[in-house]
Protein backbone atom coordinates (compact mmCIF):
# COMPACT_ATOMS: atom_id res chain seq x y z
CA UNK A 1 0.00 0.00 0.00
CA UNK A 2 1.16 3.41 -0.79
CA UNK A 3 0.22 6.45 0.76
CA UNK A 4 -2.78 7.15 -0.41
CA UNK A 5 -3.48 5.75 3.14
CA UNK A 6 -7.21 3.62 4.00
CA UNK A 7 -8.07 2.66 0.68
CA UNK A 8 -11.62 0.61 1.73
CA UNK A 9 -12.39 -2.49 0.78
CA UNK A 10 -10.12 -4.26 -2.01
CA UNK A 11 -13.22 -6.11 -3.81
CA UNK A 12 -14.02 -2.18 -4.83
CA UNK A 13 -12.11 -0.77 -8.44
CA UNK A 14 -11.83 1.99 -10.20
CA UNK A 15 -10.06 1.14 -13.83
CA UNK A 16 -9.05 3.65 -15.85
CA UNK A 17 -8.24 4.05 -19.49
CA UNK A 18 -5.96 6.82 -20.90
CA UNK A 19 -3.31 8.63 -20.93
CA UNK A 20 0.16 8.53 -19.75
CA UNK A 21 2.17 11.81 -20.19
CA UNK A 22 5.17 13.30 -19.00
CA UNK A 23 4.99 16.88 -17.66
CA UNK A 24 7.19 20.20 -18.63
CA UNK A 25 5.62 23.57 -16.63
CA UNK A 26 7.13 26.44 -17.33
CA UNK A 27 6.00 29.01 -14.61
CA UNK A 28 5.08 32.41 -16.25
CA UNK A 29 4.34 35.94 -14.90
CA UNK A 30 2.09 35.89 -17.94
CA UNK A 31 1.06 33.93 -21.27
CA UNK A 32 2.67 34.76 -24.13
CA UNK A 33 1.24 36.09 -26.97
CA UNK A 34 1.16 35.01 -30.66
CA UNK A 35 5.14 35.38 -31.53
CA UNK A 36 5.94 36.42 -28.65
CA UNK A 37 8.74 34.84 -26.35
CA UNK A 38 9.28 34.67 -22.81
CA UNK A 39 11.46 33.65 -20.20
CA UNK A 40 10.44 31.04 -17.60
CA UNK A 41 10.58 31.81 -13.84
CA UNK A 42 10.63 28.47 -13.24
CA UNK A 43 10.64 24.84 -14.83
CA UNK A 44 8.98 21.88 -13.30
CA UNK A 45 8.78 18.41 -14.55
CA UNK A 46 6.76 15.28 -13.52
CA UNK A 47 3.97 12.54 -14.38
CA UNK A 48 0.67 13.71 -16.04
CA UNK A 49 -1.28 12.93 -18.11
CA UNK A 50 -5.37 13.11 -18.00
CA UNK A 51 -5.63 9.45 -17.20
CA UNK A 52 -2.47 8.61 -14.76
CA UNK A 53 -3.75 12.18 -13.26
CA UNK A 54 -7.45 11.07 -12.39
CA UNK A 55 -5.59 7.39 -11.50
CA UNK A 56 -3.66 8.97 -8.95
CA UNK A 57 -5.98 11.36 -7.67
CA UNK A 58 -8.94 8.43 -7.27
CA UNK A 59 -6.12 6.29 -5.45
CA UNK A 60 -5.07 8.81 -3.07
CA UNK A 61 -9.03 9.20 -2.48
CA UNK A 62 -9.35 5.72 -1.08
CA UNK A 63 -10.39 3.86 -4.01
CA UNK A 64 -8.32 0.76 -5.51
CA UNK A 65 -7.72 1.27 -9.05
CA UNK A 66 -5.88 -0.22 -11.94
CA UNK A 67 -4.07 1.74 -14.85
CA UNK A 68 -4.42 1.06 -18.49
CA UNK A 69 -2.34 2.78 -21.12
CA UNK A 70 0.93 2.82 -23.19
CA UNK A 71 4.20 4.12 -22.23
CA UNK A 72 7.22 4.07 -24.58
CA UNK A 73 10.16 2.12 -23.76
CA UNK A 74 12.27 5.34 -22.30
CA UNK A 75 13.15 6.88 -18.83
CA UNK A 76 9.76 8.92 -18.76
CA UNK A 77 7.79 5.73 -18.63
CA UNK A 78 9.64 4.27 -16.28
CA UNK A 79 9.72 7.10 -14.21
CA UNK A 80 5.42 7.47 -14.65
CA UNK A 81 4.96 3.80 -13.92
CA UNK A 82 7.18 3.94 -10.83
CA UNK A 83 5.18 7.23 -10.11
CA UNK A 84 1.86 6.04 -9.94
CA UNK A 85 2.96 2.79 -8.12
CA UNK A 86 3.79 5.06 -5.41
CA UNK A 87 0.30 5.98 -4.65
CA UNK A 88 -0.79 2.21 -4.91
CA UNK A 89 -2.19 2.31 -8.46
CA UNK A 90 -1.98 -1.02 -10.06
CA UNK A 91 0.00 -0.44 -13.55
CA UNK A 92 0.04 -4.34 -15.31
CA UNK A 93 -2.59 -3.11 -17.66
CA UNK A 94 -0.50 -0.49 -19.06
CA UNK A 95 1.91 -1.49 -21.75
CA UNK A 96 5.21 -0.80 -22.67
CA UNK A 97 5.99 -0.33 -26.49
CA UNK A 98 9.47 -1.11 -27.71
CA UNK A 99 11.18 1.86 -30.04
CA UNK A 100 8.11 4.17 -28.46
CA UNK A 101 8.73 7.43 -26.93
CA UNK A 102 6.17 8.39 -23.99
CA UNK A 103 3.77 10.87 -24.40
CA UNK A 104 4.41 14.46 -23.22
CA UNK A 105 2.89 17.92 -22.27
CA UNK A 106 3.89 21.33 -22.32
CA UNK A 107 2.25 23.23 -19.93
CA UNK A 108 2.50 27.28 -20.04
CA UNK A 109 1.49 28.29 -16.33
CA UNK A 110 0.61 32.17 -15.70
CA UNK A 111 1.56 32.44 -12.09
CA UNK A 112 -0.47 35.82 -11.66
CA UNK A 113 -3.82 34.64 -12.33
CA UNK A 114 -3.29 30.76 -11.89
CA UNK A 115 -4.23 29.98 -15.30
CA UNK A 116 -2.91 27.57 -18.60
CA UNK A 117 -2.48 27.10 -21.48
CA UNK A 118 -1.45 22.93 -22.35
CA UNK A 119 -0.06 21.34 -26.21
CA UNK A 120 0.50 17.51 -26.10
CA UNK A 121 2.30 15.05 -27.52
CA UNK A 122 0.43 11.71 -27.51
CA UNK A 123 3.32 9.64 -28.53
CA UNK A 124 2.84 5.84 -27.35
CA UNK A 125 -0.92 6.84 -25.73
CA UNK A 126 -1.58 6.74 -29.39
CA UNK A 127 -1.19 3.30 -29.53
CA UNK A 128 -3.11 1.98 -27.19
CA UNK A 129 -5.50 -0.52 -28.95
CA UNK A 130 -8.88 -2.25 -28.27
CA UNK A 131 -7.41 -5.64 -27.82
CA UNK A 132 -5.10 -3.38 -24.90
CA UNK A 133 -8.30 -2.60 -22.79
CA UNK A 134 -10.46 -5.96 -23.11
CA UNK A 135 -8.78 -7.00 -19.70
CA UNK A 136 -10.41 -8.19 -16.33
CA UNK A 137 -9.32 -5.58 -14.49
CA UNK A 138 -11.92 -2.92 -17.31
CA UNK A 139 -14.47 -5.91 -17.24
CA UNK A 140 -14.79 -6.23 -13.25
CA UNK A 141 -14.33 -2.87 -12.18
CA UNK A 142 -17.16 -0.67 -9.97
CA UNK A 143 -16.29 2.25 -12.55
CA UNK A 144 -14.91 2.79 -15.80
CA UNK A 145 -13.44 5.94 -15.87
CA UNK A 146 -12.11 7.22 -19.93
CA UNK A 147 -10.72 10.30 -21.46
CA UNK A 148 -10.22 11.29 -25.11
CA UNK A 149 -6.58 11.55 -24.93
CA UNK A 150 -6.12 7.78 -26.29
CA UNK A 151 -7.62 6.80 -29.77
CA UNK A 152 -11.44 7.15 -29.75
CA UNK A 153 -12.00 3.45 -30.99
CA UNK A 154 -9.82 2.45 -27.78
CA UNK A 155 -12.42 4.22 -25.44
CA UNK A 156 -15.46 2.98 -27.24
CA UNK A 157 -14.07 -0.74 -26.88
CA UNK A 158 -13.95 -0.37 -22.91
CA UNK A 159 -17.14 1.39 -22.83
CA UNK A 160 -18.34 -1.62 -24.20
CA UNK A 161 -16.31 -4.14 -22.34
CA UNK A 162 -16.80 -2.58 -18.76
CA UNK A 163 -19.91 -3.70 -16.96
CA UNK A 164 -19.52 -1.19 -14.38
CA UNK A 165 -21.04 2.44 -14.14
CA UNK A 166 -18.95 4.04 -17.19
CA UNK A 167 -18.04 7.63 -16.33
CA UNK A 168 -16.83 10.16 -19.53
CA UNK A 169 -14.74 12.98 -19.10
CA UNK A 170 -15.09 14.18 -22.91
CA UNK A 171 -11.55 16.36 -23.07
CA UNK A 172 -10.08 17.07 -24.97
CA UNK A 173 -13.04 17.38 -26.84
CA UNK A 174 -13.58 15.14 -30.23
CA UNK A 175 -17.22 14.23 -31.92
CA UNK A 176 -18.41 11.39 -29.92
CA UNK A 177 -19.81 8.30 -31.57
CA UNK A 178 -23.80 7.78 -30.48
CA UNK A 179 -22.38 4.32 -29.22
CA UNK A 180 -20.36 5.84 -26.94
CA UNK A 181 -22.95 8.22 -25.31
CA UNK A 182 -25.42 5.02 -25.28
CA UNK A 183 -22.86 3.28 -23.10
CA UNK A 184 -22.08 6.02 -20.87
CA UNK A 185 -23.24 6.69 -17.45
CA UNK A 186 -22.05 9.71 -16.59
CA UNK A 187 -20.47 12.50 -19.19
CA UNK A 188 -18.16 15.08 -17.33
CA UNK A 189 -17.32 17.93 -19.62
CA UNK A 190 -16.45 21.79 -18.71
CA UNK A 191 -18.30 24.96 -20.01
CA UNK A 192 -16.11 24.92 -23.49
CA UNK A 193 -16.73 20.76 -24.30
CA UNK A 194 -20.57 21.44 -23.52
CA UNK A 195 -20.72 24.09 -26.09
CA UNK A 196 -18.49 21.50 -28.27
CA UNK A 197 -20.94 18.96 -27.73
CA UNK A 198 -24.14 20.65 -27.94
CA UNK A 199 -22.99 23.30 -31.09
CA UNK A 200 -23.72 26.51 -29.17
CA UNK A 201 -21.83 29.13 -27.77
CA UNK A 202 -20.07 28.74 -24.50
CA UNK A 203 -21.83 29.70 -21.48
CA UNK A 204 -20.30 32.35 -19.54
CA UNK A 205 -22.65 31.54 -16.39
CA UNK A 206 -23.89 28.08 -14.62
CA UNK A 207 -27.54 29.67 -15.69
CA UNK A 208 -26.54 29.79 -19.16
CA UNK A 209 -25.11 26.33 -18.70
CA UNK A 210 -28.62 24.94 -17.29
CA UNK A 211 -30.33 26.09 -20.60
CA UNK A 212 -28.09 24.07 -22.86
CA UNK A 213 -28.61 21.24 -20.36
CA UNK A 214 -32.39 21.41 -20.85
CA UNK A 215 -31.66 21.77 -24.67
CA UNK A 216 -29.99 18.38 -24.40
CA UNK A 217 -32.07 16.26 -22.56
CA UNK A 218 -28.90 13.58 -22.50
CA UNK A 219 -30.60 10.75 -21.67
CA UNK A 220 -26.88 10.01 -19.59
CA UNK A 221 -26.47 11.90 -16.46
CA UNK A 222 -23.85 15.20 -17.47
CA UNK A 223 -21.84 17.26 -15.02
CA UNK A 224 -20.40 20.15 -15.86
CA UNK A 225 -17.32 21.77 -14.20
CA UNK A 226 -16.94 25.33 -14.04
CA UNK A 227 -13.97 26.24 -11.93
CA UNK A 228 -14.56 28.50 -9.07
CA UNK A 229 -18.19 28.19 -9.46
CA UNK A 230 -18.64 24.63 -8.81
CA UNK A 231 -20.28 21.92 -10.66
CA UNK A 232 -23.95 21.74 -12.84
CA UNK A 233 -25.48 18.20 -12.10
CA UNK A 234 -28.10 16.70 -14.49
CA UNK A 235 -29.72 13.82 -13.87
CA UNK A 236 -30.90 11.39 -16.65
CA UNK A 237 -33.90 11.89 -18.71
CA UNK A 238 -36.34 9.47 -20.61
CA UNK A 239 -36.93 10.10 -23.63
CA UNK A 240 -39.43 11.44 -24.49
CA UNK A 241 -39.49 13.08 -20.87
CA UNK A 242 -39.06 15.76 -18.66
CA UNK A 243 -36.70 18.35 -18.48
CA UNK A 244 -33.60 17.14 -15.99
CA UNK A 245 -32.89 17.48 -12.95
CA UNK A 246 -30.25 20.21 -11.99
CA UNK A 247 -28.16 20.72 -8.81
CA UNK A 248 -25.75 22.92 -8.71
CA UNK A 249 -22.60 22.02 -6.60
CA UNK A 250 -20.28 24.90 -4.92
CA UNK A 251 -16.67 25.03 -4.86
CA UNK A 252 -14.30 26.07 -1.97
CA UNK A 253 -13.66 29.68 -1.53
CA UNK A 254 -9.72 30.19 -1.97
CA UNK A 255 -7.28 31.44 -3.28
CA UNK A 256 -5.72 28.92 -5.97
CA UNK A 257 -2.19 28.76 -7.18
CA UNK A 258 -2.06 26.42 -10.29
CA UNK A 259 -5.30 25.24 -11.95
CA UNK A 260 -3.50 22.42 -13.62
CA UNK A 261 -4.85 18.64 -13.37
CA UNK A 262 -7.63 20.26 -10.75
CA UNK A 263 -10.47 18.80 -13.73
CA UNK A 264 -8.75 16.13 -13.32
CA UNK A 265 -8.59 15.58 -9.91
CA UNK A 266 -12.58 16.12 -9.99
CA UNK A 267 -12.58 12.95 -12.34
CA UNK A 268 -10.62 10.82 -10.17
CA UNK A 269 -12.29 11.49 -7.06
CA UNK A 270 -15.24 10.96 -8.79
CA UNK A 271 -14.69 7.89 -9.55
CA UNK A 272 -13.50 7.12 -6.44
CA UNK A 273 -16.57 8.24 -4.58
CA UNK A 274 -19.22 6.52 -7.50
CA UNK A 275 -17.28 3.08 -6.38
CA UNK A 276 -17.39 3.60 -3.20
CA UNK A 277 -20.75 3.78 -2.93
CA UNK A 278 -21.80 7.42 -2.95
CA UNK A 279 -24.41 8.64 -5.00
CA UNK A 280 -24.29 11.58 -7.99
CA UNK A 281 -24.65 14.59 -6.14
CA UNK A 282 -22.92 13.67 -3.36
CA UNK A 283 -19.73 12.17 -5.32
CA UNK A 284 -19.73 15.55 -7.02
CA UNK A 285 -19.56 17.59 -3.75
CA UNK A 286 -16.45 15.22 -3.06
CA UNK A 287 -15.25 16.13 -6.51
CA UNK A 288 -15.51 19.84 -6.41
CA UNK A 289 -13.79 20.07 -2.86
CA UNK A 290 -10.99 18.22 -3.82
CA UNK A 291 -10.18 19.75 -7.22
CA UNK A 292 -10.33 23.37 -5.24
CA UNK A 293 -8.05 21.57 -2.63
CA UNK A 294 -5.66 20.29 -5.68
CA UNK A 295 -5.05 23.92 -6.65
CA UNK A 296 -3.01 25.07 -3.37
CA UNK A 297 -0.12 23.41 -5.21
CA UNK A 298 1.81 23.39 -8.41
CA UNK A 299 1.91 20.69 -10.63
CA UNK A 300 -1.10 18.15 -12.27
CA UNK A 301 -0.52 16.17 -9.00
CA UNK A 302 0.73 18.50 -6.54
CA UNK A 303 -1.90 19.31 -4.36
CA UNK A 304 -3.98 15.85 -4.40
CA UNK A 305 -6.15 15.42 -1.54
CA UNK A 306 -6.16 12.19 0.78
CA UNK A 307 -9.93 10.93 1.57
CA UNK A 308 -9.09 12.63 5.32
CA UNK A 309 -8.67 15.58 3.73
CA UNK A 310 -11.51 15.47 1.52
CA UNK A 311 -14.17 14.66 4.50
CA UNK A 312 -12.90 16.67 6.76
CA UNK A 313 -13.18 19.90 3.81
CA UNK A 314 -17.01 18.82 3.58
CA UNK A 315 -17.58 19.11 6.98
CA UNK A 316 -16.35 21.96 7.45
CA UNK A 317 -18.25 23.48 3.47
CA UNK A 318 -21.21 26.16 4.61
CA UNK A 319 -24.15 24.13 3.00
Amino acid sequence: MGPAGDRGSTDVQVAVVGSLNHDLTLVLDRLPGPGETLLAQQALRGSGGKGANQAAAAAVAGAPVSMIGAVGDDEAGVSMLADLRSLGVDTAGVRTIAGAYSGGATILLDATRAENMIVVDPGANAALRPEDVRVAAVRDAAVLLAQLETPIETVLAAALWASGKVVLNAAPFLKLPDELLDRADVVVVNQSELAALAGTPEPETLAQAEAILVGLAPRHAMIVTAGPAGALVSAPVATPGPAPLLTRVPALALTPLDSTGAGDCFCGVLAARLALGAELVPATRAACVAASLSTLALGARGGLPDRARIERALTEQPD
